[in-house]
């Protein structure tokens, strides 16, 4: 069964690998924060960019257990690598697109709603196969979406792409 913290802690190394917590500027006029983008997320309280960076990952923690990790199912995932895949996955391209992926690697409907078959299907599969199922998926979207605006993703393709891999 899926192990939220593993899988957190692979996210972070996506997301915030030195696990500082500095509040950087965005490209699109917010704020990011372990990931965390003010204009992607509105609901995120001010006071989570200006907390201390212990506190913040505190927060961080808890807001991707609720906004991402229950949606996908996480804890109910056979293989560690699957679920810690799919959840950084999620964070990054979002929960619909990253499950349509899923259910393209394992073989079923790609509707974009993690249900029980699609949870059902990640664990029937043999894990290795998925995962590269899934990261050659994520390595197209990526390449593709750079592809529909060069200018616009010229600073994000090589991280993209390197987060598919791995």
């Amino acid at each position: 069964m899926g192990d939220y913290n593993i899988a957190f802690s692979f996210l972070m190394d996506d997301e915030d690998r030195r696990r500082s917590g500095v509040v950087t500027d965005e490209p699109n006029g917010g704020k990011a924060r372990f990931g965390i983008n003010s204009i992607a997320h509105p609901e995120v309280p001010p006071a989570f960019y200006q907390a201390d960076a212990e506190s913040a990952l505190e927060y961080a923690k808890s807001f991707y257990f609720t906004d991402y990790w229950t949606q996908i199912a996480g804890s109910l995932i056979l293989d560690q690598d699957v679920a810690n895949k799919y959840l950084d996955l999620a964070v990054n391209m979002g929960v619909p697109q990253t499950t349509k992926l899923v259910q393209r690697a394992a073989g079923v409907n790609d509707d974009g709603i993690p249900g029980p078959q699609t949870l059902k299907a990640i664990n029937a599969s043999v894990a290795d196969v998925l995962l590269a199922g899934i990261r050659a998926g994520a390595a197209k979207f990526y390449q593709d979406l750079y592809n529909s605006n060069p200018e616009k993703y010229a600073n994000d393709v090589k991280g993209w792409l390197v987060r598919a891999k791995r």
